[in-house]
């Protein structure tokens, strides 16, 4: 076969899109529907389907192909190659120059649309067809690969018998936007890459890199159910977490949501937010809770907090007040009250730092984005979770500001028994000591000279 189809990897074509996982679960869905297995996602057969769709799509291109009489086309059908070869006549070629595994039976459904408009319910259409939709409801295949390219979108179905446990199943990756990403039934490799991402559906053997942005993984059971190990593999620190959804390996992700609580990366040793529960704040503003701890009769701050505390209104850091929370939101506050959300902590960390809502009187999101234009331009581009965590984690210690309200740079300044106190770990901010103690005994939280005039 001379074109290049042949012996050149496609960018993207070993791996799916959130598109092409899209399909592949609506795909699966209507398959349990009618009672049959699900088809596990190939590497090689989505190698397949992704080389078809780039070489149409690149070398023939579906509205000047369909412009063309069918009797004077050159590619006479979408299931033929770029340079005329039929469909297995193609696969057997680009098996060969990729060295893919092919299965013992095979076949496709292919689609195209004209350039500008917008495709519709693909699925729907094929199951409007009869040949289309044999293939899809038929019981002969055990895998499935999915490929789009521009105009053009490939599925390729195949039969590998007693092999398809050894099949490489094709890695899941992510946009720089926010996904949520559901997991396949088999162990599979997902990068998420930039945004906010949810990641759910893990099961056993799963390995997930959350890639810039605050991610987080949905597990079914409670915390105390898991056990949690880090792993060092080369520079790169990985969580192996076992429990009710098999073993899951994670690395780069921000949150674990638990049926019972959402837990943050410093539990196994990443630190990847600040945006979290701080032992220091709460131990300190809970003495009866630390003593409990210390005696023994608690387990931990932590356990505390959200076996009681979250529903006590108790803060869990210096940057969350949970009573301004609930009373500026009071949407948040209803949801709390009837049980439809557990905490306004939980919810903040879940949806309210990525909805604009300020976590304090001393952190305004819009003041923020506005003082600092390329953390907007970063939290657009994926590459940061959220306002509140930029400042925790960077602009606290680069002098940014908060909001007027609070000037961390000044109150350390003017206060320097509290500046030594951060110096030594007492206080992990200027923020926090003012929350705890420093409000209350009547220091300023910002020159309110300067910003009178």
């Amino acid at each position: 076969m001379s074109f290049a189809a042949a012996t050149t990897l496609a960018a993207g074509s070993n791996s799916l899109s959130m598109t092409e996982l899209a399909l592949y679960h609506a795909i699966n869905a209507l398959r349990a529907e009618k009672g049959l297995a699900p088809l596990k996602p190939s590497m090689d057969l989505s190698v397949l389907a992704g080389q078809h769709a780039v070489d149409f799509d690149s070398k023939v291109g579906y509205t000047a192909w369909s412009q063309i009489a069918v009797a004077n086309r050159a590619v006479p059908t979408l299931h033929h190659w770029s340079d005329g070869q039929g469909f297995v006549a193609g696969v057997l070629a680009v098996a060969d120059g990729l060295k893919l595994s092919l299965p013992q039976s095979i076949a496709e459904n292919a689609d195209g649309v004209v350039a500008g408009t917008v495709r519709s319910n693909l699925l729907a259409e094929w199951m409007s067809n009869p040949g289309t939709a044999s293939n899809i409801l038929s019981a002969s295949w055990d895998s499935i690969g999915i490929g789009f390219s521009g105009d053009m979108a490939y599925v390729t179905f195949g039969k590998y018998a007693d092999a398809v446990g050894g099949i490489k199943v094709a890695p899941i990756v992510g946009t720089n936007g926010g996904d949520l990403i559901q997991a396949t039934a088999w162990a599979d490799s997902i990068s998420a890459a930039g945004g906010n991402d949810v990641i759910t559906g893990l099961t056993n053997g799963d390995r997930v890199d959350g890639g810039t942005g605050l991610d987080r993984v949905v597990l079914s059971g409670n915390a105390s159910s898991y056990t949690i190990t880090a792993v060092t593999e080369g520079n790169a620190t990985w969580a192996v977490i076992t429990g009710a959804d098999g073993q899951i390996s994670i690395h780069n992700v921000e949150y674990v949501q638990f049926a019972d609580r959402v837990i943050d990366s410093s539990n196994w040793g990443e630190n990847l937010t600040q945006v979290r529960f701080d032992d220091a704040y709460y131990g300190l503003r809970n003495v009866d809770v630390a003593a409990a701890v210390t005696g023994g009769a608690i387990s931990s701050l932590e356990d505390h907090f959200w076996a009681f505390g979250a529903k006590e209104d108790r803060d869990p850091a210096a940057f969350f007040d949970t009573d301004y929370y609930l009373a500026h939101n009071p949407d948040i506050a209803a949801a709390v009250s009837t049980g439809a959300i557990r905490s306004a902590f939980e919810h903040y960390i879940l949806y309210g730092q990525f909805e604009g809502r300020n976590p304090n009187a001393y952190f305004n999101t819009a003041d923020y984005l506005e003082l600092n234009p390329d953390v907007a331009v970063a939290i657009n581009d994926g590459q940061i979770g959220s306002a509140i965590d930029h400042y925790l984690s960077y602009g606290r210690f680069e002098g940014r500001l908060a909001t007027e309200h609070f000037n961390e740079a000044y109150y350390l300044a003017k206060n320097p028994d509290v500046a030594a106190a951060v110096a030594l770990g007492q206080f992990d901010s200027g923020l926090s000591h003012y929350r705890l103690l420093g409000q209350i005994e009547g220091r300023i939280p910002f020159d309110a000279d300067s910003i009178l005039g």
